[in-house]
């Protein structure tokens, strides 16, 4: 099937790899309130409705749009959805380094998701006051890089 007639079908892909210890970076990413003071494409976020305990089912208006909370497995996985994008975020610790893996399925705008994606791993990274190693950004249906990140130091993965 075209990716193009199936959005869910064509995924835009980020890793962010930093030298953290993961609870930190996991609890930055899980406070979805606090995004605003580090990830600069984030302008606002509020909470529309709390959902359970472990966060699944919370609704919140970030920006624009209604962000609905599906799936949370703390320090592993966050996913949550708009009308129109499906997001998870994944977090791995190896040897000193968190690497968060970032994937959107129906994401309109690769360059618009690269340099989001780049801006919010170097703001992540401030807001924590650790290095950022390396930031990436590709199309997961062409393999492709979007294109080389200001500031990134490696490669696109």
């Amino acid at each position: 099937m075209n990716p193009q007639n199936n959005p869910l079908e064509h995924s835009l892909e980020s890793t962010w790899v930093l030298r953290a210890a993961l609870g930190p970076v996991w609890g930055a990413l899980s406070d979805l309130l606090s995004w605003p003071r580090w990830w600069p494409s984030i302008q606002s976020v509020q909470k529309v409705q709390p959902g359970r305990a472990d966060g699944v089912e919370a609704i919140y208006q970030l920006n624009a749009q209604e962000l609905r909370v599906c799936e949370v497995r703390p320090m592993e996985l966050l996913e949550a959805h708009t009308s129109q994008v499906l997001y998870r975020c994944t977090l791995e610790q190896e040897e000193g380094h968190t690497f968060v893996h970032l994937s959107a399925w129906g994401y309109q705008g690769e360059k618009h998701f690269a340099l989001c994606m780049s801006a919010g791993a170097r703001g992540l990274a401030r807001h924590l006051g650790v290095q950022l190693v390396e930031v990436g950004s590709w199309n997961a249906t062409t393999d492709q890089s979007i294109f080389p990140n200001p500031g990134s130091e490696g490669g696109a993965r």
